[in-house]
């Protein structure tokens, strides 16, 4: 009995794990939000009329803010989805399932010696391993796919405050 609560208690983790990874995915949302917002911000306060080395520099800055964006935003929903093919989570079946092949156990248990009966509990136990590990190896993917979307996030929002500043700078120079 000691072993089932050990591996179910895994297997809680990771339907814990699994939750929690489907609600992490707003904070990035919010910061591609503010981010596109302030690029909106930057791009209407900007004449890009005439063409200086500044403009050309806070327009690098841009494509390379978008870009970054872009990548925060393949990894969001590769987190999220895994781009449109969903994950393939194992599940338990029926009771009724689990409850017929313990019965079918019992039987087989009755018709042969002692050493080759086999537990019912042990059944569960390997599959509650099987359920867990399957988890397992899915939530650290995707917890993986959310870190990489986040570095990417602060790289561009990085990028773009630096553009906020230099535009900034730049205007107080020009004015």
């Amino acid at each position: 009995m000691e072993d089932y609560n050990f591996y179910k208690s895994k297997l809680d983790r990771e339907l814990s794990r699994r939750n929690d990874l489907d609600n992490a995915i707003n904070n990035p949302i919010l910061g591609i939000t503010i981010i596109v917002g302030l690029t909106s911000y930057i791009i209407q306060n900007n004449n890009f009329k005439h063409l200086d080395k500044a403009d050309y520099w806070i327009i690098f800055n841009l494509i390379l803010s978008t870009f970054t964006t872009l990548i925060s935003l393949y990894f969001i929903f590769l987190s999220n989805n895994n781009l449109l093919k969903g994950f393939e989570y194992k599940n338990f079946g029926l009771l009724s399932d689990y409850r017929d092949v313990q019965k079918k156990l019992e039987v087989y248990n009755e018709q042969v010696e002692e050493k080759e009966r086999e537990d019912f509990e042990t059944k569960i136990v390997e599959k509650i391993i099987t359920f867990s590990d399957n988890h397992t190896i899915i939530n650290d993917k995707r917890a993986l796919d959310l870190q990489l979307a986040r570095k990417y996030i602060i790289i561009s929002f990085i990028l773009v405050v630096f553009n906020l500043i230099f535009l900034t700078i730049n205007n107080l120079i020009h004015d």
